[in-house]
C-alpha cells in the first residue's frame, strides 16, 4: 500500500513513513517495497542508513507527551 499520494508536503510524508519503517525494521524483515517506484530494497546496512537519512531530513513537528510528577 502506498500512503504517499502526492500531497503538498511529500518530504514530510516520506520522513514520517521512514521513521515508521525504522521502528519495524529488524532481522525478520527481508526488505522494503516502495510502490511508487516499484522497487524492492533488501534489508541491509544501506537500507538502514537510507531510512535514517530520510527520517532525519525533516522535523516532524511532534513532541513527546510531558507527564507531571
Amino acid at each position: 500500500m502506498d500512503y504517499v499520494k502526492g500531497s503538498v508536503d511529500l518530504e514530510l510524508e516520506y520522513a514520517v513513513l521512514a521513521k515508521l519503517c525504522l521502528e519495524m525494521l529488524d532481522g525478520n524483515c527481508v526488505g522494503l517495497y516502495v510502490p511508487g517506484k516499484r522497487t524492492f530494497i533488501p534489508n541491509d546496512e544501506w537500507l538502514l542508513e537510507y531510512l535514517q537519512r530520510v527520517a532525519e531530513a525533516r522535523p516532524l513537528g511532534v513532541t513527546p507527551n510531558k507527564t507531571s510528577n
